[in-house]
């Protein structure tokens, strides 16, 4: 079919022919399927073939699309078919792309920290979090109860401490009674430090099981009775506990949770 040229007279004898830009439609026997064209869909060429620009732009814009759907989609095949290098290695990137560390909670205030052991040379990891409210002291001053949690040359642990208080696991005084979130409180025996400050699961049979209660939750209440003083109770806010400990279990080399 002839082009009608804008600069020649048109069969009814006006400049320009039948309007300012002559035109001529034609079937683009292309396939695009997929590509937001159709084949054999109908075009118009102006005199500055604007049209044609914004159809190829369009097979462009299409053609990063499909791109960018089989990054989004995962599939390493499609990016493969992909003729153009540079979008072909694009579309791996944004498929094979490392998924963002993850970090604590916002909420979290655990305190994590790692050793070199001097004894065997292995990973200690140490975590404390100090208590919801200081309380009052022995000797009427304000104090911070702490919870520890550590990974010493490959065995778990747990303590309470309660910041100078006298603590003792005779004749009951090692029962301690704990509450996670609004669960129903329950018991468990701790046994006391060699300092008498602390009581706690000094081993990984009775820590382990014990922590992974805690697991998921914001809030441990533990109440303890000193020797010859009155009952404590102290609250932690344990949110990210999880988390937090990852290089712990690591370390400690926990078992699979059965």
């Amino acid at each position: 079919m002839a082009r009608r040229d804008s600069g020649l007279e048109g069969e009814d004898g006006r400049h320009g022919g039948r309007s300012h830009h002559s035109t001529f439609a034609k079937d683009f026997p292309i396939s695009l399927a997929g590509k937001g064209i159709r084949a054999g869909c109908i075009v118009t060429i102006g005199e500055d073939m604007r049209s044609l620009s914004a159809l190829a732009g369009g097979v462009i814009v299409s053609v990063g699309l499909s791109t960018a759907q089989a990054a989004a989609e995962g599939d390493p095949a499609a990016c493969a078919k992909i003729e153009n290098s540079v979008e072909r290695l694009a579309c791996f990137d944004r498929v094979f792309q490392p998924a963002p560390p993850k970090a604590l909670p916002t909420s979290s205030k655990w305190v994590v920290t790692e050793e070199t052991s001097k004894i065997d040379d292995s990973k200690n990891v140490f975590m404390v979090l100090d208590a919801s409210e200081p309380m009052r002291g022995r000797y009427g001053d304000s104090v911070t109860a702490l919870l520890f949690i550590a990974c010493r040359e490959g065995t778990t642990s747990a303590w309470v401490d309660f910041a100078g208080f006298f603590m003792s696991d005779h004749q009951g005084g090692g029962r301690v009674t704990y509450r996670i979130d609004g669960e129903k409180a329950q018991k468990i025996n701790m046994a006391v430090s060699s300092d008498n400050e602390a009581l706690g699961l000094w081993d990984g049979g009775s820590a382990i099981p014990w922590l992974r209660k805690l697991f998921g939750h914001d809030r441990l209440l533990i109440r303890a009775m000193p020797y010859n003083e009155s009952e404590l109770t102290v609250e932690f806010p344990i949110s990210g506990l999880e988390e937090a400990a990852k290089p712990l279990r690591a370390a400690c080399g926990w078992p699979d949770k059965s």
